[in-house]
């Protein structure tokens, strides 16, 4: 779809926004997918806030740590910046995903661990700032348009998460 996005608008028929969400959580589901990824974790026994009543479909298996996530609201807010933005390029796409994972592990680690080797890092200082930060870098959407995602996982699980 970008590939035909970008025909039109290098002939100048319209400008053109694309949007690349990563998994959006619902509010109703927000529990469900932190003991998801509590259990992708492995075994959540010895965690007290581990709770199986809430793990329900849509989700039937466990989510990885690493997993990248964004709310609705700042989904919604991305695309109100993309349409209302001030003389835009042609074409312009953007990552749209919060800037940590719904796993509170080391994100470089856990991709060298996964991996056996961690491939270039182009962003070091983001991952000394913040180990949790998130793999999808969104940095282009703040740049762009004025976009971020509010918040941590933390703080929708506090939220949403009762």
């Amino acid at each position: 779809c970008e590939v035909v996005a970008r025909s039109f608008a290098l002939r100048g028929v319209t400008r053109i926004a694309c949007l690349r969400p990563t998994l959006i959580v619902r509010h109703e589901v927000v529990a469900e997918v932190d003991n998801m990824a509590k259990l992708g974790a492995g075994d959540p026994a010895g965690d007290p806030s581990f709770d199986l009543s809430k793990v329900a479909e849509p989700f039937s298996e466990a989510l990885p740590m690493q997993r990248s996530y964004v709310m609705p609201e700042d989904v919604a807010r991305c695309f109100r910046l993309a349409i209302e933005a001030d003389d835009p390029p042609p074409l312009d796409i953007f990552i749209v995903a919060a800037g940590d994972t719904i796993g509170q592990v080391d994100s470089l680690a856990h991709i060298e661990c996964r991996l056996g080797h961690l491939a270039e890092v182009r962003k070091p200082d983001l991952y000394r700032r913040d180990p949790t930060a998130s793999l999808l870098d969104s940095s282009h959407a703040l740049e762009a348009l004025g976009w971020r995602a509010e918040g941590t996982w933390a703080d929708v699980v506090a939220k949403y998460g009762g």
